[in-house]
């Protein structure tokens, strides 16, 4: 499959189609929310074809990223005589380092799958059967741990990329290590190391019993 947006939408938009506009300015702030993406939970984008311009933008804010061999990449904003989109010009440094994302803003140029894996758009490249279930097993490996547990993760990954003060990182790094120490998911989390068993994080049931427990201890 093909990402990105339509070049004909463009050339309908400059042109004055206010349909166009209708849409895109109904659509992107739905799909695109930064603030969305990342209070959500994990997201694995698996690609399969063309990826250009916000068909890529749009990974930069997943949490993991996998592609098969016919995979492609672009930052084709320049071509069109555009700039970067959906915080990109913010992200992409972060993602492949400034030298390597001012390549890729400033030359419009396709990378192919490999190239991709080496600048760090995607961790893995498989052969497009593959693609499905490489990202189903990803998901539930990750799927496996608690989902308060990762949902602080990711909040605490963005906060800090925008922190400007190290003493602000280390301050919610040790409250938020803190409060995990004090959680039902922690207190589960030994007790099956200690029971020799699998945690139980998604018995709603079991968890309910762990706080009540804790509760009635505290």
């Amino acid at each position: 499959g093909e990402a990105g947006a339509d070049v004909a939408d463009f050339r309908r938009a400059s042109e004055g189609d206010e349909q166009v506009k209708r849409d895109w300015a109904r659509y992107q702030p739905i799909a695109f929310s930064g603030e969305r993406l990342t209070e959500s939970k994990p997201l694995i984008g698996a690609i399969n074809g063309l990826a250009l311009g916000a068909g890529l933008t749009c990974t930069f804010w997943f949490d993991l990223n996998i592609a098969s061999t016919q995979a492609r990449f672009s930052m084709r904003f320049a071509a069109l005589g555009l700039t970067p989109e959906l915080d990109s010009s913010w992200l992409l440094p972060r993602i492949v380092g400034l030298q390597r994302a001012k390549e890729m803003m400033l030359t419009a140029r396709i990378y192919g799958a490999e190239e991709g894996r080496d600048l760090g758009l995607v961790r893995r490249v498989v052969e497009p059967e593959a693609l499905e279930q490489e990202a189903i097993s990803l998901a539930a490996e990750i799927a496996a741990h608690p989902r308060s547990t990762l949902a602080t993760i990711k909040r605490m990954v963005f906060e800090d990329l925008l922190a400007r003060d190290f003493s602000e990182i280390d301050r919610r790094s040790e409250d938020e290590f803190s409060a995990a120490r004090r959680s039902p998911e922690h207190r589960e989390a030994l007790s099956a190391l200690g029971q020799r068993r699998e945690p139980r994080y998604h018995d709603a049931e079991h968890m309910a019993s762990v706080a009540e427990r804790m509760r009635r201890r505290s």
